[in-house]
């Protein structure tokens, strides 16, 4: 199931991942090795493969990585919090952008997807 559904959605994702990571071409799969095999080696690719980045953006990146951009955000708002700028609240720092945030959850749209299309199904009023 796995193995269809990943050879139907990435393929290329899969071919590079089992070649760099099996030294396998896909292109045997039921000859050199056996199907099972191939979704064995393709659920157990690491979570940074193609693949699985493709599957979600925030794979990209693993736990070390986050935590570094933590950090640096965590820098950033404290050399902040001691400017004029920040007496103020404003010029906050933004944080780094991770893998797979969505626009909103990045601070560029004020409304998801969802809120912003229920807003546009409400009656509106005649001008």
């Amino acid at each position: 199931m796995l193995l269809a559904r990943m050879l139907r959605e990435y393929p290329a994702h899969v071919r590079a991942d089992m070649q760099q990571y099996y030294g396998l071409n896909i292109e045997h799969m039921g000859v050199g090795y056996s199907m099972r095999h191939a979704a064995d080696l393709i659920a157990m690719l690491p979570s940074q493969s193609r693949t699985f980045t493709a599957v979600d953006g925030r794979n990209a990146w693993n736990s070390g990585e986050y935590l570094l951009a933590e950090a640096v955000d965590s820098l950033h708002l404290l050399v902040w919090a001691n400017t004029k700028d920040a007496q103020k609240n404003r010029n906050r720092p933004k944080p780094l952008i991770r893998p797979g945030a969505t626009l909103a959850a990045q601070g560029s749209l004020g409304m998801t997807t969802d809120e912003y299309e229920t807003a546009l199904m409400k009656p509106r009023k005649e001008v």
